[in-house]
């Protein structure tokens, strides 16, 4: 009776040992299961995700290339993993990658961003962006995870989701053929699982760390699983992310029919592409780039879909404030001419049409010669394009003709454009028409020409007076000793034609007594000679007046600069006699130089008339009445000629220098000056003879203007 309860204890306890055995195994076939279909599942996530994903041990060597790798960049895994990453990596970059795979391996969980250069396949060096990060398994040493893109181009990604599915296909094939094998064994199966889950794990953390935000969703497309990168984008937490519809974030929410219409690209098996406005959770937005695409089994059956985003808001800013660009460049005023490195015009703008009457489709291709006037010298457009090819901005003023024939002037500034390595790309010219501010320049010089022969028209006329005086007065005696003169030599013909009476012969004697011939033989000579010098003096006031109102030639010609300087003393002598003595010492062996004689004797005029008012100026504040002095001279320093003008006057306070040649600015009361004397003499100094102006002051003490011309015409601005 024991046996046989002991043999029933006994099959019952072998019973109870086989069920528990029996609901062992079918507990972990079924956690085999759903751990296969994760692992399904975050494979196809890795093996669909648009970056390189690496997985490194921390010495450098990749442990895990994701097959994105092989689409990217042409090498295969084998060819990879085992080895370090930086032999693909171009040499100069070499560097950065050793600092930066340091940085990240030393702050675990700190995201390093990159930027390097890798060899491709194809002998092609391809620019990859993307970040490392490191991170220790909840078993196992340091490892890190690396995730980049193709910067460079983009590629095919429907070829690469087609070879993704058939590779996906082909392993899930396997593996379960692999599983279907082995279910007797239990204790392997425990172990396959463990490490699945360690890979899942470590998936998981990968795509936690790739720069997309990734949504994965179930067949309804609703999400299942996010990243972490998308709720750290997005701010939202899980509960409000997990079920809900990819669109539901969505700003410019699309209408039913265009999700329809992206829904039937991704189910015919195409990826479907778009841009759309995307919120956070905070309220504020950003411009998303999605791709989205379905993930099938092997036997072509939709298990899933997964959604891309990157965030391309700093792009399509950039695109935003490239078109304002382009309207503001399209609208402006002055003209814009873009060429490339060899002068050959790739835009105009419409102002460029408006102003030279040449059309965009008749410039485009040609050389900006098109609008040449001809007026310029060749050596202005050599040191033009010598400075530019130097990589240096050059600015000016053409003379250009329009497609009509008409001229027309416009201050330019070209400036050249470099590519990333330095190299002059393009040059991008901005020129306003200045014609009509060249025609008021022109008028207001001569009206100031005109205000200052008018000025000087009194003092000439006194200069002029003085010699005319005593020639009138000399005259006069010529003509009254002429008379006397003449009735002597009547008396005394008329006593020889006649036989001489003693009446006659003193008659004589009193007539030659009476216009005292020694007096007049001692004076008339005199008289003569004075009244030749006051002529000589009055022919030399007008002669320098003449020379100094004379047009001359408009072009630039060689003068005798000591001549012109000469002439303008001469005729300012009224300006200055009164204050201070002029004291010229002009060089001998200074050569003729080429300047607009007219504008030069204009310059020259102004600065002796300002010495003489700073001169005055001082004079009445120390209330000294002695003469002052004004200094001219000229000298020859190799190239250039130096005209410097001097004075012991009132000098310039340091407000006063600041502004000297800004136009109508003036320290003189109300009758004495309008302000444009010291403007316009830069102006022609500087623009029409290519040289300088200058000064050095020192208030109370005096003032000296420089002038430097060029002896060889360099004339920029005609």
């Amino acid at each position: 009776m024991v046996g046989h309860v002991l043999a029933g204890l006994g099959l019952l306890t072998l019973a109870i040992v086989v069920g528990v055995q029996t609901l062992a195994m079918r507990r972990a076939q079924r956690q085999t299961r759903d751990l296969d279909r994760r692992e399904r599942l975050f494979h196809s996530m890795v093996d669909n995700a648009i970056d390189v994903i690496t997985l490194f041990d921390e010495d450098g060597l990749l442990v895990m290339v994701s097959p994105s790798m092989t689409a990217t960049m042409g090498w295969a895994a084998p060819q990879l993993v085992g080895a370090t990453l930086r032999q693909w990596i171009h040499p100069e970059d070499e560097g950065s990658y050793r600092t930066e795979f340091q940085s990240a391996k030393e702050s675990p969980g700190k995201t390093i961003p990159f930027s390097y250069r890798m060899l491709h396949q194809d002998g092609s060096w391809r620019t990859m962006e993307g970040a490392l990060r490191s991170f220790r398994p909840e078993e196992g040493a340091l490892q890190i995870i690396s995730h980049m893109r193709d910067v460079s181009e983009r590629e095919d990604s429907r070829l690469q989701l087609q070879r993704v599915a058939e590779t996906m296909e082909i392993r899930i094939s396997e593996r379960t053929a692999e599983l279907s094998s082995r279910n007797d064994q239990l204790l392997q199966e425990i172990i396959d699982r463990t490490r699945a889950e360690s890979e899942l794990r470590r998936l998981n953390v990968a795509l936690d760390h790739i720069s997309s935000l990734v949504l994965l969703l179930n067949n309804d497309r609703r999400v299942e699983w996010a990243n972490e990168r998308f709720m750290v984008s997005s701010g939202y937490v899980r509960a409000e992310v997990v079920g809900k519809r990819p669109f539901d974030w969505n700003v410019l929410t699309p209408s039913d029919d265009s999700i329809q219409a992206v829904w039937r690209v991704v189910d015919d098996g195409r990826e479907w592409n778009g841009e759309t406005l995307l919120r956070r959770a905070n309220g504020s937005t950003f411009w998303g780039w999605i791709t989205i695409s379905a993930m099938r089994d092997s036997g072509g059956q939709t298990i899933g879909y997964l959604v891309s985003i990157q965030d391309v808001t700093a792009r399509r800013s950039a695109e935003e404030e490239r078109s304002r660009l382009g309207h503001v460049v399209e609208q402006a005023a002055e003209a814009i001419v873009i060429t490339n490195a060899l002068g050959v015009i790739q835009y105009v703008n419409p102002a460029f049409e408006k102003i030279t009457g040449w059309t965009k489709d008749e410039s485009i291709g040609k050389n900006p010669n098109i609008v040449k006037s001809g007026l310029h010298k060749s050596d202005f457009y050599d040191e033009m394009w010598a400075r530019l090819r130097n990589g240096l901005v050059w600015s000016g003023r053409f003379i250009n003709r329009r497609r009509d024939g008409t001229i027309f002037h416009e201050d330019a500034t070209i400036s050249p454009v470099r590519d990333e390595d330095g190299r002059i790309v393009q040059f991008v010219a901005m020129k306003r028409d200045v014609t009509r501010l060249v025609q008021i320049e022109e008028q207001l010089r001569q009206a100031q020409k005109l205000e200052s022969v008018g000025q000087l028209a009194a003092g000439i006329a006194h200069e002029i007076n003085t010699p005319i005086q005593f020639v009138g007065d000399n005259v006069t005696f010529l003509t009254d000793g002429f008379a006397t003169m003449s009735q002597v030599i009547n008396s005394l013909r008329s006593a020889v034609d006649k036989e001489a009476s003693a009446a006659l012969v003193e008659e004589a004697r009193g007539v030659v007594a009476a216009a005292d011939i020694d007096f007049l033989l001692e004076e008339m000579p005199k008289a003569l000679i004075q009244s030749q010098e006051g002529v000589e003096r009055v022919a030399v006031i007008v002669r320098a007046m003449k020379e100094f109102s004379h047009p001359g030639n408009q072009d630039v010609a060689p003068a005798d600069l000591n001549r012109a300087i000469e002439n303008t003393i001469t005729i300012s002598r009224n300006e200055w006699k009164q204050v201070a003595e002029v004291i010229a010492t002009l060089a001998t062996d200074l050569p003729l130089v080429p300047v607009h004689l007219g504008d030069f004797n204009q310059v020259m005029l102004n600065l002796l008339v300002n010495a003489a008012h700073a001169i005055a100026d001082q004079r009445k504040r120390s209330g000294d009445d002695a003469l002052g002095c004004i200094r001219v001279t000229t000298v020859r320093d190799e190239a250039m000629a130096v005209v410097r003008v001097s004075d012991d006057g009132c000098g310039m306070s340091p407000a006063v220098q600041a502004r000297i040649f800004e136009p109508f600015f003036t320290t003189k009361e109300v009758g004495r000056g309008t302000g444009q004397g010291l403007a316009l003499a830069r102006a022609l100094v500087v623009k029409k003879l290519g040289g300088t102006i200058s000064f050095e002051s020192t208030e109370g003490v005096g003032t000296t203007f420089i002038i430097r011309l060029p002896l060889e015409s360099t004339e920029v601005i005609r």
